[in-house]
């Protein structure tokens, strides 16, 4: 069978490479083109007419950054270029290949130029942060994340300024704000929120931004933002601490008085959770009330005139948005909350108008004749005019039993249960008191109580009838004091009349936990409403009751089903439901083990170092639990003899470190620690086994055919590094290629060095410097993690009020 060849199709290749005149050819490129550039340079390389390559080379890459044809002519003109300058030849072959002839000839008696000492300016934090500004002028490339809180002192174009911006992390750099608003107004700008260091901005770095550029009040995510710092501590509850809601409300208030007419839906929101406060407080202030009438919204009270003529109309608030950086409800229906301002308001006032130019007027004069007919104010006859017979009629027959918004929505143990009721239409009254049986409703439905409890078949603690002899008319309000609600409790009380019943749920008291982690389980204990440890305490979680042991804690083992579950809290007869994370037994075994180096001489003693630590469930716990711990010491020689050593029953503390002495044997190669412990996990029935490793090599250049070594001595604030041969006699006048690296600098350091006398080299005090590392021609190298002076700092600190609390400052001086 004869195999046949297939001639490949060149195209333009071919056409150009057989032409007798490629000038011709070259006009059938396209003008900027990768092709164009391409055959064109290379064709004027063919000439000798390098001077035009030059010029198109530049124009190549300034259309098209990347192109690897482009690398290839470059190379061609640095190697056409040798005969008229061989020296640029050669150190462009240098930098391209990464050529470094580190290797050079000894001659005996010869004196080298090399410096002995490490030039410390090449390493300087002016020196290196000069080099990277200049170097990289569009970005922070060469700089560490460290260097973040120095460098933004330093001058920076808006380029650097704004990747020093993108990689904070935290708001304690100096001049911050002014940078963000520089960032903000530079050409290519961008909005406020578009780096991760605007949302960690405190409040008075926000204000700052705000006096610097105002206009940041029509930014939504400045506002969220601002919102999010207004709000109280985590350890505050506005539900139930009214002081602490109203401080809250008015730093809302302060902020959103001064927002565009843009955030009229924000100003609505805080202004109405503002009015409600006041409402249940009792006190109805006009100005902040006609202050959010006044903000333009879709409402059926509204008048539409004041809003076509409103200079904010195409700004109208929207009632149900929700603004999770307040974490107040949304607004929603406000109609019942003004009604409830001008009702107020038309009991003393005598007329609408000073609200109808914001209001409707039927809606004005409905309410306010209603309003006076309810009260029983003035000439009855004249505001029964003002209503149509329809209308009349529907509010004889009207039936109210209304809390009032003024009641207090949590009670104390201590506290006389008083509320008040609003009444129309009733004549008589039944009140009936009902003690709920927490315990038996809480197990059953692992819910809270509410107002629609089925009460049918329970016999009321208490009831009693209250007879009025008021108009049909007449909307009244009336004060009922139940003195037999004294103790601890869940109360439902119900008010019923003319056919209509309101429900009001009072609790009375609560019970709270806290809990930790021990090793028999979850450790509760049950506190009173005020904090206090409760008395007779007991805990119900999964169908069984736990009871306190004699130190008052309440041990809840651990599940195999973790997960958050609903708990009752029980103090005698009263009781809580609340919710806790029931946890699974998870052991987590730490250890840290150390021996020194320098202690490792053959036939003397030396001493390993144990420190441990076991946690559960993130808790650190005690080391008692730990059974059949041994420590297993392997030491290897030279010739790959393995020798074992057990330390049975070995003992861990938890407050101290666990010490091992032993005996260096000779040409020791390698020394590795096993420590094996032991838990009982009770949760899961099984035992857990730890194993931590440790292993140090030693005298390893006897398995090698090295010569001699690197050793690194500190002493004096100073580094100083020596070449010693096998039998530690010093290498004198040998060259020595030395790499540093700076903790905030990316980018290494190097400088070529010569040993001394001594074999040394001076490396002087390297500050700031995080790695050292050190090489000669036929040696191994060597590198030194340089580790400076440091601590570990708790980053939670717990103390009580009124106690100083004391924190090491650990910053530079």
């Amino acid at each position: 069978m004869i195999p046949y060849a297939h001639a490949g199709k060149l195209g333009f290749l071919e056409e150009f490479v057989l032409a007798k005149d490629r000038s011709k050819v070259l006009k059938q490129l396209i003008p900027g083109t990768r092709d164009y550039y391409y055959y064109h340079a290379l064709h004027y390389q063919n000439l000798g007419k390098t001077g035009k390559v030059k010029a198109l080379l530049k124009l190549w890459k300034k259309k098209h950054r990347w192109d690897s044809r482009r690398k290839e002519i470059e190379h061609r003109q640095a190697l056409l270029a040798y005969s008229k300058n061989p020296q640029e030849t050669l150190k462009y072959l240098r930098k391209k290949l990464y050529l470094r002839f580190y290797h050079r000839r000894r001659v005996a008696g010869q004196k080298s130029t090399l410096p002995n000492a490490f030039d410390q300016k090449k390493i300087s934090r002016a020196t290196l942060t000069a080099k990277g500004l200049k170097r990289y002028s569009y970005n922070l490339y060469p700089f560490e994340s460290s260097a973040l809180y120095w460098l933004a002192e330093k001058k920076l174009n808006p380029k650097q300024r704004r990747r020093l911006l993108n990689r904070l992390k935290n708001p304690d750099i100096p001049n911050l704000v002014p940078m963000i608003i520089a960032d903000l107004k530079y050409s290519h700008g961008r909005s406020f929120g578009s780096a991760g260091i605007h949302s960690k901005l405190t409040l008075k770095q926000l204000e700052a931004c705000l006096k610097l550029r105002p206009s940041l009040l029509k930014s939504s995510t400045f506002v969220n933002t601002y919102l999010t710092k207004l709000k109280p501590g985590a350890d505050v509850d506005i539900r139930t601490n009214r002081a602490a809601h109203l401080a809250y409300l008015n730093r809302l208030w302060d902020f959103v008085k001064r927002l565009p007419a843009a955030q009229n839906s924000l100003k609505l929101h805080v202004y109405y959770h503002i009015l409600k406060y006041d409402h249940e407080d009792g006190t109805y202030d006009k100005l902040k009330f006609l202050e959010y009438v006044k903000i333009p919204r879709y409402a059926t009270y509204i008048n539409n005139k004041y809003i076509s003529n409103h200079p904010e109309r195409y700004n109208k608030a929207n009632r149900y948005k929700t603004y999770g950086s307040t974490a107040l409800p949304r607004v929603g229906n406000d109609e019942p909350l003004i009604r409830a301002y001008l009702s107020h308001y038309f009991v003393k006032e005598t007329t609408t108008q000073p609200y109808e130019w914001l209001l409707r007027k039927s809606y004005l004069k409905t309410l306010f004749a209603k309003t006076k007919i309810l009260n029983g104010i003035g000439n009855q006859e004249k505001w029964f005019a003002m209503l149509s017979p329809a209308a009349n009629k529907a509010l004889k027959k009207r039936v109210d039993i209304d809390f009032a918004a003024s009641n207090k929505k949590y009670f104390k143990p201590s506290d006389d249960v008083v509320l008040d009721v609003y009444l129309k239409n009733i004549k008589n009254l039944l009140v009936k008191v009902y003690e709920i049986n927490t315990d038996s409703v809480y197990r059953q439905s692992k819910k809270g109580v509410k107002t629609d409890v089925q009460l049918d078949g329970l016999v009321a603690n208490s009831e009693k009838v209250y007879k009025y002899t008021f108009a049909p008319f007449r909307r009244h309000k009336q004060t009922f004091t139940f003195k037999t609600m004294k103790k601890r409790g869940v109360y439902v009380i119900d008010f019923i009349g003319n056919g209509k019943n309101s429900r009001v749920l009072v609790q009375k008291g609560r019970l709270q936990y806290v809990v930790r982690t021990s090793v028999a389980g979850q450790a509760f204990r049950i506190l009173d409403e005020d904090g206090k440890p409760a008395p007779n305490a007991s805990l119900w979680l999964g169908g069984k009751t736990y009871k306190p042991r004699k130190n008052g804690e309440i041990i809840v083992p651990f599940t195999n089903r973790p997960g958050r579950v609903p708990v009752i809290l029980k103090s005698g007869s009263f009781v809580s439901l609340d919710h806790v994370s029931h946890e699974s037994e998870t052991y987590n075994f730490y250890a840290g083990l150390y021996v020194d180096r320098e202690s490792l001489i053959k036939r003397k003693k030396a001493t390993v170092i144990v420190r441990p630590s076991l946690f559960l469930n993130g808790t650190p716990v005690t080391m008692k639990i730990l059974k059949n711990t041994t420590l297993k010491m392997t030491s290897v020689d030279r010739f790959g003899v393995r020798t074992s050593t057990t330390v049975n029953n070995f003992a861990l503390h938890g407050d101290r470190e666990s010490t091992h002495t032993f005996r260096v044997p000779e040409n020791l190669s390698s020394l590795s620690f096993v420590l094996t412990t032991h838990a009982k996990n009770v949760s899961k029935n099984k035992e857990q086994t730890f194993t931590k490793r440790h292993s140090v090599k030693l005298n390893q250049i006897d398995r090698t055919v090295k010569l001699a070594a690197f050793h690194l001595l500190y002493g004096s604030d100073q580094y100083t590094a020596y070449l010693l041969d096998r039998v530690g006699r010093p290498i004198p006048n040998t060259s020595v290629y030395v790499k540093v690296k700076h903790r905030d600098f990316r980018r290494n350091v190097y400088q070529t060095l010569q040993t001394g006398a001594f074999g040394q080299i001076e490396l002087g005090e390297l500050q700031d410097i995080a790695w050292l590392e050190v090489r000669a021609s036929g040696l191994a190298k060597r590198r030194w993690y340089l580790r400076q002076d440091r601590q570990v700092i708790s980053t939670t600190w717990t103390t009580s009020v009124g106690r100083a609390l004391y924190i090491p400052y650990t910053g530079e001086l």
